[in-house]
């Protein structure tokens, strides 16, 4: 029953982004490497996390950056003091992370965290092929504010 669910819902964004102009197609149809993979409010969404971080790892150029925020930790604890769930929804965020844990999963990826000593290398790196709006994300590998984080991997 959850796999019929998830390919209507599947259906359903696909059918959204074509109304607004958009291609859809499926990860695993897209063609070559990519030198900057950006995912925003992603991550927390994703049934199967290790299939996921692993498109991510392959279609990553060598020197490419993965840039991503989700939810960290701590947005349970301050959801439970302000008693409201504006960002916790069990069905439909699955993943919420430490920095431990991020670690733990995009190692098991070759993926690593960009440390902040690393940040002006890697700046200079993609700053060519970037948004300017990058450089928002390049403050350091793992950011966590407020119980979302932001972080910058790359392949090991």
């Amino acid at each position: 029953m959850l796999m019929l669910q998830a390919a209507k819902l599947i259906c359903l964004a696909s059918r959204c982004v074509t109304k607004k102009g958009l291609n859809a197609v499926a990860p695993q149809e897209v063609k070559g490497n990519f030198d900057i993979i950006y995912s925003c409010n992603v991550i927390e969404h994703v049934y199967d996390l290790k299939n996921y971080l692993s498109m991510v790892s392959e279609k990553l150029a060598q020197g490419g950056v993965f840039v991503f925020n989700g939810l960290e930790k701590s947005v349970i604890d301050i959801e439970l003091r302000k008693k409201r769930f504006k960002l916790l929804h069990p069905v439909e965020h699955r993943n919420i992370f430490t920095r431990g844990s991020l670690e733990r999963a995009l190692a098991a990826h070759g993926l690593r965290l960009v440390t902040r000593g690393e940040l002006s290398t890697v700046m200079r790196q993609v700053r060519s092929k970037a948004p300017l709006y990058l450089g928002y994300w390049l403050r350091a590998g793992f950011v966590p504010s407020n119980g979302v984080f932001s972080a910058i991997a790359m392949r090991v």
